[in-house]
């Protein structure tokens, strides 16, 4: 469903931050994410879902193709295509302030898909009841905590039906309590077969939701495979160093 191939990933004036990175997503899996940080995790989905153009190699979503600069203005169209398909859950969560968490949630379906009131309201209350929210869809989002407004991003990019969904590390700035709501959320989204690629650095939700990680040094993909092998019987310095931070 989503393929990269060798992308290559440079800012003007600095190092390389991907370096022939390639993999592939099919319809129903999870793959996740991880690396120290600097390694282009984050701007790996930010290529895929076009908001970074990049140098070399291409980006597949079922039959769009991302090339290499890709121009906001001139590509307008197929970018928002890839974007209908392949939904983002920033690190910052962009919620909008003056928007309670309803009316941040049906925004996009009414706007973008077209989607009357009533209808775009009564997925978005079955959604956040699903995510345990239901009693804060008249809540402004300073009235929510981290993890809560975590989910309302979660589901707020899930109204707008992607057949995929890029979350880029949703737990980062989570205690431990708050940070396992949401992966739990994200848990069951996988086990439904939601299509996913994560940024994480939550080894935990690699081991109960990935059909695949992919493990990120340098710009390079360093090692890939299921979780069971990646994460328990890691081939490469970086992973066991990452898994050994983990156990610190």
């Amino acid at each position: 469903m989503i393929e990269v191939r060798a992308l290559e990933k440079r800012f003007v004036g600095g190092p390389a931050v991907l370096r022939g990175v390639s993999l592939a997503v099919a319809k129903g899996a999870v793959a996740v994410v991880i690396g120290p940080s600097g390694s282009g995790k984050s701007t790996l989905l930010r290529c895929i879902n076009g908001l970074e153009p990049f140098d070399a190699g291409e980006v597949r979503v079922g039959e769009l193709v991302l090339p290499p600069g890709v121009d906001p203005k001139k590509d307008a169209r197929l970018l928002q295509a890839v974007r209908r398909r392949v939904g983002m859950v920033f690190q910052a969560l962009h919620l909008f302030p003056h928007m309670s968490v309803l009316e941040n949630l049906v925004a996009g379906p009414r706007h973008v898909l077209g989607e009357a009131r009533e209808a775009a309201e009564a997925r978005a209350l079955e959604l956040l009841l699903r995510m345990n929210l239901r009693d804060k869809a008249r809540a402004m989002p300073r009235d929510l905590s981290g993890g809560q407004q975590q989910r309302v991003a979660i589901a707020r990019t899930l109204l707008m039906r992607p057949d995929a969904i890029l979350v880029d590390e949703p737990t980062s700035a989570l205690d431990p309590a708050t940070a396992n709501e949401v992966l739990a959320v994200m848990v069951e989204l996988a086990r439904d077969g939601q299509t996913m690629i994560a940024v994480t650095h939550s080894f935990r939700f690699a081991r109960r939701a990935a059909t695949q990680v992919h493990v990120l040094a340098d710009g390079v993909e360093v090692e890939s495979g299921p979780p069971e092998r990646v994460l328990e019987a890691p081939e490469h310095e970086v992973t066991r160093a990452l898994l050994e931070a983990e156990r610190a």
